[in-house]
């Protein structure tokens, strides 16, 4: 059977206030052309098919999705070939999930793309500077690293999530393992990152590739970022290859909100449910106007061609396919088994369980593709 869809979806919200919105606030490029692929999404204004059962003789119209990765109705399919293609990278050892996180002060120049590249490279290097340590490893490890830049209020928490193999590949070709159930310590990742953070954005600012909004100063700012702990998380390791990309799906193509999580729309109000970590994780519901919540839903659109899944290590893009075919050699594993792109009917039957192609309503015809629906060009009365 098909899941329930949620009685409100995020396009409903965008189509019934997104306009009014981008009236009284400018909106980038790359917002704009989000929410209008949201809003197209499933809808004769990206085409689609009509299929036919011949047993029954129902008719049923299937409207293209829009690909966005903002989009929560997109992200299953996109996730499940994701996880897929790194079956052939994930090498059966200890891995470990660390979380390095900014702390609020940040948020006064987010959301912009420096922000996040230095976050991405902070973390990347400091990963990779204990690895390569010997006192730590002495080996090159695969890292991959996610960036997410909400909590569940949809305000700016800005962190990247990174897998880490438990070892790495020494100069030599050969394979060190990390100690048993330990990667590096917490507190010493935490430190490194913060001075690796904070030099380069006192860099960025002293060239002036990064401004401070009015009424910020750079020096009060970057000591008030030196004096603070910054939350650097690891937790437990992975027992093996199956863990780690179950894990990873979790968190590859999280969109900053789900249509499951949407309460209602009651004229200007929107409300949703929401976990509190201070409290157990009690479901709360919040109530915002729907300007609130479309700006902050808006802080969390990345622009267009900014990679939010970054590789390093054996997995930096340059050299993967070597580093990882040596990788396999010093394990003593045999060459990973190819990965064929698997067809939306495949995934519907594997992962919902579902035969896309037999009739909804007799429940015993194979349903046919007799026409395909040209996209429609409609009104000018998108954002």
């Amino acid at each position: 059977m098909h899941a329930p869809r949620p009685a409100l979806a995020l396009a409903d919200i965008l189509r019934a206030h997104a306009f009014d919105y981008a009236e009284r606030h400018p909106l980038a490029g790359f917002q704009t052309r989000a929410i209008n692929a949201i809003v197209a999404c499933r809808t004769p204004a990206l085409g689609g098919q009509v299929y036919h059962c011949p047993a029954c003789g129902h008719d049923e119209v299937r409207f293209h999705s829009c690909g966005n990765r903002h989009c929560p109705k997109c992200q299953a399919l996109a996730k499940e070939r994701w996880v897929a293609a790194q079956v052939a990278q994930v090498l059966p050892v200890e891995h470990f999930h660390v979380v390095f996180t900014l702390p609020h002060a940040i948020n006064a120049l987010a959301p912009t793309r420096a922000v996040d590249a230095l976050l991405f490279a902070c973390a990347s290097q400091t990963l990779l500077a204990f690895a390569r340590n010997p006192r730590w490893l002495g080996a090159e490890p695969a890292i991959t690293a996610i960036l997410h830049t909400w909590d569940q209020r949809l305000l700016a928490h800005r962190h990247v999530h990174c897998l880490v193999s438990g070892g790495g590949l020494t100069a030599e070709g050969k394979w060190k393992h990390t100690k048993p159930h330990f990667l590096f310590p917490v507190r010493a990742l935490s430190r490194v990152f913060r001075g690796k953070f904070v030099e380069a954005l006192a860099a960025l600012l002293a060239k002036e590739e990064l401004r401070l909004p009015v009424g910020y100063k750079a020096d009060a700012l970057l000591a008030e970022l030196t004096r603070q702990d910054w939350v650097v998380y690891a937790k437990p390791p992975f027992a093996g290859p199956a863990q780690v990309l179950a894990y990873l799906g979790r968190y590859t193509h999280r969109t900053a909100i789900g249509n499951q999580r949407l309460v209602a729309m009651e004229g200007d109000q929107v409300k949703f449910r929401w976990r509190d970590r201070a409290h157990a994780d009690k479901v709360r519901v919040m109530a915002l106007s729907a300007e609130a919540f479309l700006h902050r839903f808006l802080l969390h659109v990345l622009p267009r061609g900014f990679q939010r899944i970054r590789h390093y290590g054996l997995l930096a893009n340059r050299h993967k396919a070597e580093c990882l075919a040596k990788a396999r050699a010093a394990l003593d594993l045999p060459p990973p088994v190819p990965v064929l792109k698997e067809s939306v009917e495949d995934f519907a039957r594997r992962v919902l369980g579902v035969d896309i192609l037999r009739c909804p309503v007799c429940g015993e015809g194979r349903l046919r593709l007799v026409l395909t629906l040209p996209k429609q060009r409609g009104p000018p009365d998108h954002v």
